[in-house]
């Protein structure tokens, strides 16, 4: 008996031992891994990228804190974050900062030098009272890495003109997001599509978007611009009354207006300029009125 007793032990022994050998490595084991592994394409990339910045903006521009791009870890497990093969720096020409980003595949460099000149000559053609313009927000187009807050483009498009024709321009679609305390309901189509520079957008090969926000005041604001980075569609997706009436509540929000380039490559489908108005109901209307009455 304590024969057969010593066999099972050791049979249940084996087997133990086979099954942990099977066993998926542990998320500390794929961190170190994929640590590794970005450690190696930053080595790989560190010199080519400064070179392909130098080349551009010359020997005067630097580049620090050079890493590999993160996936979000919010998309994976606590405390996992994986990586892209691209790299991400602070690009600092004549003391100013920019986002600068390195596609280690392609060894395309893009940047955010000219972002802001881009985008606004955009929101400087809007028929919008100026002072009344809380923010202008210029985000990302995606959430799913972290390539910093602002939009980059390749270096070779400085200005609207290029961003709207360059070939790989659908990489990188502009969005803006327009917070006024202007109300946005009495506008109408041709208060847009009569403006050269925002007609061109519908030629565009890029998903293009403007949104104007009206907002009663901006006490909501920073909690809503982190829900709209979170999810980039949250004003597109309003359509029920009810569910309207409940968002522009929680977001101090009396209307808002989306201007975009509407296409299909697959079917050909001509390009076109889209207005879209989004309207508080009549309901909360009153009740706005109500307590500004008060």
């Amino acid at each position: 008996m304590k024969k057969i007793f010593t066999l099972l032990m050791t049979a249940v022994c084996l087997l133990l031992l086979s099954s942990c050998h099977s066993l998926p490595p542990t998320i500390s084991e794929v961190q170190r891994r994929d640590d590794e592994a970005a450690e190696s394409i930053l080595q790989e990339n560190r010199q080519p990228f400064i070179d392909k910045v130098n080349e551009v903006y010359g020997d005067s521009a630097s580049l620090h804190d050079i890493e590999c791009v993160r996936i979000r870890p919010e998309d994976y497990d606590p405390g996992y974050a994986s990586y892209y093969e691209e790299l991400k720096a602070t690009l600092t020409i004549d003391g100013t900062n920019y986002v600068a980003l390195y596609n280690c595949k392609t060894g395309t460099p893009r940047d955010t030098v000219h972002t802001e000149a881009i985008c606004s000559e955009l929101t400087d053609s809007f028929p919008l009272d100026q002072s009344k313009i809380i923010d202008i927000v210029i985000p990302r187009d995606s959430t799913f890495g972290d390539h910093g807050e602002q939009l980059t483009f390749p270096c070779e498009v400085k200005n609207l003109e290029d961003a709207l024709t360059y070939d790989e321009t659908s990489c990188a679609p502009i969005h803006i997001w327009i917070y006024t305390a202007e109300d946005m309901s009495s506008f109408t189509e041709e208060n847009f599509s009569s403006i050269p520079e925002i007609n061109r957008l519908k030629d565009s090969t890029s998903l293009d978007k403007i949104t104007i926000i009206s907002l009663t005041d901006n006490s909501a604001l920073t909690k809503l611009t982190e829900k709209m980075t979170k999810d980039m569609l949250c004003i597109d997706h309003l359509g029920d009354p009810s569910f309207t009436e409940e968002f522009f509540s929680e977001y101090h929000i009396t209307n808002a207006v989306i201007v975009k380039n509407d296409f299909d490559t697959f079917d050909e489908k001509p390009h076109c300029l889209v207005v879209r108005k989004i309207k508080e109901s009549h309901h909360v209307r009153r009740l706005r009125n109500g307590r500004l009455a008060n």
